[in-house]
């Protein structure tokens, strides 16, 4: 039997089926450390185009772009064949690494999340923000280039 839940409820934990990935076009993303504070679309997915701000989403995806080194070893799993989809394959390597920060009435960026994106692409979620505002810092290994989307309800 379905359990009522708020708005409230909804607006902070929406379910997966009622968000979008939105392309930050930005991007691809080589390596090193990157910080973002917004994100920019150009309106093909959903969005209208223009800048739009971290803390008004609720999680990312994020997908490797390109080829990955020869090197790196994996463990063979399940694969969805999509392009952006769950893969059971785990490569040895992180592709990147993915750190949320929530800004605090004082001013302070605390990390509310710190996760290594293993996945050809990897979804990663958190609660929506009304009040601070977040900044994402996203580190991609070496001979890597990563796509950023984010999840928004459209």
């Amino acid at each position: 039997m379905p359990v009522p839940s708020g708005v409230v409820d909804f607006l902070a934990f929406p379910p997966v089926g009622t968000l979008n990935p939105v392309l930050d076009t930005n991007g691809p993303f080589g390596f090193g450390s990157h910080t973002f504070t917004t994100f920019h679309t150009t309106g093909a997915f959903g969005l209208p185009a223009g800048t739009y701000q971290v803390h008004g989403t609720y999680g990312c995806i994020i997908r490797v772009n390109g080829t990955i080194p020869a090197t790196w070893g994996r463990t063979v799993g399940y694969d969805s064949g999509g392009a952006v989809g769950f893969e059971g394959i785990v490569f040895e390597n992180r592709f990147a690494q993915v750190v949320l920060m929530h800004q605090l009435l004082s001013g302070f960026f605390a990390t509310v999340l710190e996760e290594d994106a293993v996945h050809t692409a990897e979804t990663f979620f958190w609660p929506f923000r009304l009040i601070g505002g977040d900044q994402l810092g996203l580190w991609v290994s070496p001979g890597i280039t990563v796509d950023v989307y984010y999840l928004c309800i459209l």
